[in-house]
């Protein structure tokens, strides 16, 4: 999506197309940065040099002129989307490749990401990846090995038992809370 305005942080395209496409009809906007509430919050559960919380469109953009100036995106793909309480609450699981241009070396992540859209707009954002290039394996407690997609599987079944939506046991009960039971193995 080329906006002249958002030329700047063209090496993030892969990810923010992605995005747009990913929510389609739910969000009135363009280019990500026009589907985000000024106000909005972006929550970020990991360590990349960026604070943990951003608050607005205006931090949120400065955050990315950062990354695009030390990351070029080749691709974002792999998109599954997890649609909740009506289009209010959308669970989105993708992989972005692409190179660190200092060294060349090559960037490889996955993500999930929770975002909760009022009035056809972001307003939160919550992103957990697979750190460290990429997310090889997660072990459960009991030594039962998951591929990362297959994690959703396990919060999907914990959604049925409790008689509830998917989307609701990761906002009601917390992504993180889940995940505390779960370590991360390279």
């Amino acid at each position: 999506m080329s906006n002249p305005k958002y030329a700047a942080y063209k090496p993030a395209d892969p990810y923010f197309n992605l995005i747009r496409r990913a929510l389609g009809n739910l969000v009135d906007g363009e280019h990500f940065f026009d589907i985000v509430t000024d106000d909005t919050i972006y929550e970020v559960l990991y360590d990349i040099g960026w604070p943990r919380i951003i608050r607005g469109r205006t931090d949120l953009m400065a955050a990315f002129r950062g990354y695009v100036d030390n990351i070029a995106l080749q691709s974002a793909d792999k998109l599954v989307v997890h649609t909740t309480d009506d289009g209010r609450v959308v669970v989105l699981e993708y992989e972005v490749d692409g190179t660190i241009l200092a060294t060349r070396v090559k960037y490889n992540n996955r993500f999930c990401s929770i975002v909760k859209i009022e009035n056809r707009k972001i307003t939160y954002w919550r992103d957990y990846h697979g750190l460290s290039g990429g997310l090889e394996r997660v072990e459960c407690a009991g030594s039962l090995d998951r591929r990362p997609g297959e994690a959703c599987e396990q919060f999907r079944h914990l959604a049925k038992e409790r008689n509830d939506d998917f989307g609701v046991v990761l906002t009601k009960y917390g992504l993180e809370g889940m995940l505390s039971g779960y370590r991360i193995l390279y």
